[in-house]
């Protein structure tokens, strides 16, 4: 037996759940359509053979476990026949076989089926495409229902053991997480438990089908809760009859296949009683009938199928949604509030939304007095519509198809790869990942959608050469936006009419040559003039012309200004009412634009004749010239003047002519300023308004007060300085040590040079008293002998000249003497002083030399 190695599913949404929120009042139409079988029973690719549990893909494709054909068949959203894609080799035991299987679903990221084999005891993992046979990853095991949590692990309903054991990624044992205290009643019992569900907080709901009941056990639990029956066997509202399938909505609404009442019920969170939402027309083949339900499923969109075991088919009822405004805003706020506690995600925009333009019924939002009124209730979701910065998404067209997301997700990898080393070249200073925020396929699987949030990636793919022409032996057919992003979009303002807009763009080119589109925009013709629109492809182009602030053209200044888009309006694509998106709609029918009827009542709706269902003009009913959306926009901007707390932070939005009301000459809504008037004479170029450009791109950016992060060059350039920079402040760091060092090598050498000046000094001052020493002796000695020469001569005129000259020599020693006196003394002051000097510049230096090397 192989190691369970399932991985989870790629979103948070719960197996067999739908991805869309439903209304707690919602309602299904009660006229089922057979997408599986219906041709009763047998083993042909058309027909099912007592089929029980199913698993619903995100492409509307259908696994049913056929039982008694002991196989899996796959039947495509609007398919004839079924393909066998597990069984289907007569009953057994062998790895290509399968004996009477009960339930199946998809592990994602491994791309395989995972089925309860009832009768071989078995859980197997089955290839989910060209496999041929099976592999065992549970043994002995009485499985019937299955179902897998967020986190990979795998939950399996035992029947003989009475319990739901959950299986994480390599464990082959499991943990009981329901049931496991033998067969009963009991609030810690279960009695042959058929089907499963998990939900986001892995609470287990399991069918409780001879107690006739719907237990949820939370995580962790010891015991289970009722909710759904536990009254008995029986037919009331507040009774079940051998419940089957179960699945479990985002309010905890609980829906179950109410096998032996032949319906399908609801209960909602807390209720003792339930309610019948499919069939309660009794047994039976019609398409309001069926004839003991098993398996039970919603797709993404809220639709609802049942596999209908007694007519060998599996049963798809539409989601219906009809319901007062009142009941919606409450709804809303109990949702939000359950958002808000869950950290719940909301679904990427799927391949059926209309990107561009949503539409809505008047019905959900206002009725016909309100509508004559003119007054609307504008919701959270319209208003955070309004205010997204999304770009244009990317059509790819594929051949062959993309069998899968598997194969899809591998063909994303694949291209951006393709494209990388191009795109880092023309755009070096980019180092976001590359990579769609999100992307999808549509139901054939030969068009890929993505979506970037990268301004220059977005740039990038609306160039139709920048795209490979091949990936993974798949031939691709690029369809790239139309627009470049607003973000590189500028007005010229008032433009005469006369001016042809060819010969104005050749002379844009001229002066700046990366120009992509020019045209005049709508609800800006005047009987004199007009304004223009243009786009650029490179960033470098745009900015000069919005730092110019004008431009000349054919001998005039006219002004430009940076594009301000004016705020989305939320248009539901099903009944073309303002204020929330399809999948929140509760309209009955989708409702043609252009007549007002019924789009499927079979008519060409694309040839009918035009009038719009809100206001009786001849216009689609999505036309903004119509009054009511007019009001609509005024209102809506009303509120975001008066709750700028849903505004981003440095928003600008401008605010078109026909919704300013009473006079208001303000054509500018922005956080920073409240507004702007539109005759403000600027005093320097228009600035660049924040929100318009890709806030969260780069980080470095110099213009912290204008939150321009799209100057991608300024960018380089900022690297660029700062390197240059380091480099300077190195070698100026460098030079300055040298200095400091040359500095101290001098000081030394000042030092040693006063200290030798002072050994001379003292040397000298030495010699000098040994000088003055000896010449007194001299002296002496000369007056000793002219004493004694005195003493012998007789002679007086002799005698006068010796004592002459010992009065000469006299003379002389006190000079001597007078100048080594004075000699002395200076040379002690001196001393005195030149000590002093030396210690003050030393201590000084020292100082200097020890701060600068702190």
């Amino acid at each position: 037996m192989s190691t369970i190695e399932i991985n989870a599913p790629a979103t948070r949404v719960p197996l067999r759940a739908s991805s869309t929120d439903i209304h707690p009042n919602a309602k299904w139409s009660q006229n089922g359509i057979t997408v599986a079988g219906g041709n009763g029973w047998g083993s042909q690719t058309n027909q099912l053979y007592y089929p029980l549990g199913l698993y619903v893909d995100d492409d509307r494709t259908i696994y049913v476990a056929d039982h008694l054909n002991h196989r899996i068949v796959k039947w495509k959203s609007g398919a004839t026949n079924g393909k066998v894609v597990a069984g289907g080799n007569e009953y057994g035991n062998g790895a290509h076989q399968l004996n009477r299987p009960v339930d199946v679903i998809i592990g994602k990221e491994s791309d395989s089926l995972v089925i309860s084999d009832r009768d071989n005891k078995r859980v197997v993992r089955w290839p989910r495409l060209n496999g041929t046979s099976g592999e065992t990853i549970i043994s002995n095991i009485a499985c019937v229902g299955l179902t897998m949590d967020d986190n990979g692990s795998l939950y399996v309903v035992d029947d003989e053991k009475h319990e739901v054991r959950r299986y994480q990624i390599g464990d082959t044992k499991g943990t009981v997480v329901a049931g496991g205290n033998g067969e009963g009643n009991r609030s810690d019992q279960l009695s042959e438990p058929r089907y499963v569900f998990v939900d986001r907080d892995h609470s287990v709901y399991v069918s409780d089908g001879v107690n006739h009941r719907v237990m949820k056990w939370e995580e962790g639990a010891k015991q289970g809760i009722v909710v759904a029956g536990g009254q008995g066997q029986g037919n009331s509202l507040a009774q079940l009859n051998n419940p089957q399938g179960v699945v479990v909505d985002q309010l905890g609404t609980v829906y179950v296949t109410d096998d032996g009442n032949h319906r399908i019920m609801r209960w909602p969170n807390g209720a003792t009683q339930g309610s019948v939402i499919v069939d309660g027309n009794g047994k039976g083949a019609q398409s309001n009938q069926l004839n003991y339900p098993i398996g039970l499923s919603f797709d993404r969109h809220s639709n609802l199928y049942v596999v209908d075991w007694g007519n060998h088919r599996v049963q798809k009822f539409n989601i219906e949604h009809l319901v007062n405004h009142d009941t919606l805003e409450q709804y809303n706020k109990q949702l939000q509030d359950k958002t808000t506690n869950t950290g719940e995600k909301r679904a990427p925009p799927s391949d059926d939304d209309d990107t561009n333009v949503m539409n809505m019924d008047k019905r959900t939002i206002y009725d016909n007095n309100n509508q004559q009124q003119g007054q609307f209730n504008i919701s959270d979701q319209a208003l955070t519509y309004a205010v997204e910065n999304n770009l244009p998404s990317i059509k790819i067209e594929c051949s062959p198809r993309l069998e899968d997301r598997e194969q899809a997700k591998k063909f994303v990898i694949n291209f951006f790869k393709c494209i990388a080393d191009i795109f880092r070249k023309k755009y070096p200073g980019n180092l976001q990942p590359l990579g769609f925020h999100h992307w999808w396929i549509n139901t054939t699987g030969n068009i890929l959608y993505g979506v970037v949030n990268d301004i220059d990636l977005c740039i990038y793919l609306c160039d139709i050469k920048h795209y490979p022409t091949k990936i993974d032996n798949v031939t691709i057919r690029p369809d790239p936006p139309k627009r470049l992003p607003p973000q590189n979009n500028i007005v010229i303002k008032f433009i005469p009419n006369e001016l042809c807009k060819d010969d104005i763009k050749e002379e844009i080119k001229n002066l700046y040559p990366s120009i992509y589109t020019i045209d005049n925009m709508m609800g800006t013709m005047g009987s004199n003039s007009r304004h223009i629109r243009v786009e650029f492809w490179q960033k470098d182009d745009y900015f000069k012309i919005i730092n110019d602030g004008k431009i000349g053209l054919q001998g005039q200044v006219f002004e430009v200004e940076e594009y301000l888009p004016p705020p989305k309006i939320l248009i539901c694509s099903k009944c073309n009412t303002p204020d929330h998106a399809e999948k929140v709609c509760l309209a009955l029918n989708d409702i043609c634009r252009r007549c007002g009827q019924n789009r499927n009542n079979g008519d060409k709706h694309n040839e009918c004749s035009v009038l719009c269902h809100h206001c009786g003009g001849n216009h689609m009913v999505t036309d903004y010239k119509c009054p009511i959306i007019v009001k609509f926009r005024q209102q809506f901007l009303i509120r975001l003047k008066h709750d700028q707390s849903k505004l981003p932070p440095n928003i600008k939005i401008f605010i078109p002519v026909d919704c300013r009301v009473n006079g208001d000459r303000n054509r500018i809504l922005t956080t920073q300023n409240s507004t702007e008037s539109r005759h403000s004479i600027p005093s320097r170029p228009p600035a660049i308004n924040p929100w318009t450009t890709n806030q969260n791109m780069y980080k470095e950016t110099p213009y912290n007060n204008q939150i321009d992060q799209t100057i991608k060059t300024l960018v380089n350039e900022l690297a660029e300085t700062k390197k240059n920079f380091e480099t300077e402040r190195e070698k100026i760091k460098n030079c300055y040590e040298k200095q400091i060092q040359c500095i101290q090598q001098g000081w030394v050498m000042l030092q040693q040079q006063v200290q030798t000046q002072n050994q001379c000094i003292t040397l000298m001052s030495a010699m000098i008293k040994d000088n003055i020493s000896t010449m007194n002796q001299l002296f002496s000695t000369i007056t000793t002998i002219n004493e004694t020469m005195k003493s012998k001569c007789s002679d007086e005129l002799d005698r006068n000249k010796i004592e002459m000259s010992q009065m000469i020599i006299n003379s002389i020693l006190n000079h001597f003497k007078n100048l080594n006196d004075s000699y002395t003394k200076q040379e002690y002051n001196l001393t005195l002083i030149m000590n002093k000097q030396s210690t003050i510049f030393e201590t000084a230096l020292n100082s200097i030399l020890s701060s600068i090397h702190e």
